[in-house]
């Protein structure tokens, strides 16, 4: 089916209206020096452009439950859940957009420090401290050395980029860090949305690696909210670090009917471009030793 045509009047307000919505987000909702979507235009249009409707279905996600005592109760805690699920998202979303307000504050103070000579940009302010802010307040006269604490910092965070981190360290001493590409031939998970599915892995670390996705990609996070939902899309198979058979990531897997898998341990250590088989009935992911260096859409298929 083709896209409805709208005009650009239309267009535009549609547009301002998702901006006064959802413009707050972005590729952190607990990192206010990340850019919000209403400072990329662009993003957003990529989005719109790349846009998939989600596929009709009768029966989405509601599982069946027995008739009998058991079934009632089932279906009794069933709705529990996903209600507790919906309120868990927008409680999320309300404290991503009340963080998101103290961005332009912050910039707005950047920008103030750059005119006088102490960082080079605006948003270098998130690169120094609380307390490196108060002593720049103190001083009569421009120095370069906070511009050069922010340079190293940038470079620091650049460098550290690729480093899985655990979740649980034990004890004083982190374990050495290890990065991408050391994965382990076989993962398993728990299965949220069923069916088979083979294909090319596709690592998305944050929402701005929506570029990567390409169509049949096994789509490989390490959470979900909101904000991940246009990635879906795309995606044959999806695997998930984090999450339970209620989060966002398996809801919205079963609404678009592909495969899932989450509670993945080590999901983002699998390299892009590594062939991979997704069985969202046991939950096992097997990774081949053979990767796709070029994307061939007619080696990727589904087997439900």
């Amino acid at each position: 089916m083709l896209p409805q045509q709208i005009s650009q009047i239309e267009f535009a307000e549609k547009y301002e209206n998702f901006l006064k919505k959802f413009g707050n987000l972005s590729t952190s909702t607990v990192d206010m020096s990340k850019p919000q979507w209403r400072e990329n235009p662009q993003f957003i249009i990529n989005m719109i452009r790349n846009y998939q409707e989600t596929p009709e279905s009768d029966n989405r996600t509601t599982p069946s439950f027995p008739e009998s005592l058991s079934g009632l109760m089932l279906r009794g805690f069933y709705r529990n859940f996903v209600d507790y699920e919906k309120y868990s998202l927008r409680t999320g979303f309300l404290y991503a957009y009340g963080y998101s307000l103290f961005r332009k504050y912050f910039l707005h103070l950047g920008n103030i420090l750059r005119l006088k000579g102490y960082i080079s940009q605006s948003d270098d302010i998130f690169y120094l401290t609380k307390k490196e802010i108060q002593e720049i307040g103190d001083l009569q006269h421009s120095t370069l050395e906070y511009t050069v604490l922010a340079e190293e910092r940038k470079k620091e965070i650049e460098a550290c980029s690729d480093i899985i981190v655990p979740e649980v360290i034990f004890g004083d001493t982190p374990p050495p860090p290890m990065r991408r590409g050391e994965v382990a031939s076989r993962l398993r998970g728990l299965p949220s949305s069923r069916g088979y599915y083979e294909g090319a892995a596709r690592v998305a670390a944050t929402t701005a690696d929506y570029y990567k996705i390409l169509p049949g990609d096994v789509l490989i996070i390490p959470y979900s909210d909101a904000s991940w939902t246009p990635l879906f899309a795309k995606a044959g198979a999806v695997i998930s670090e984090s999450g339970g058979l209620l989060s966002h990531c398996s809801i919205v897997a079963r609404e678009y009917r592909i495969p899932a898998v989450v509670a993945v341990e080590g999901a983002m250590k699998i390299p892009d471009n590594a062939r991979i088989m997704v069985d969202g009935y046991t939950g096992e992911i097997l990774v081949s030793q053979q990767n796709l260096l070029l994307k061939d859409p007619s080696h990727e298929h589904s087997i439900t």
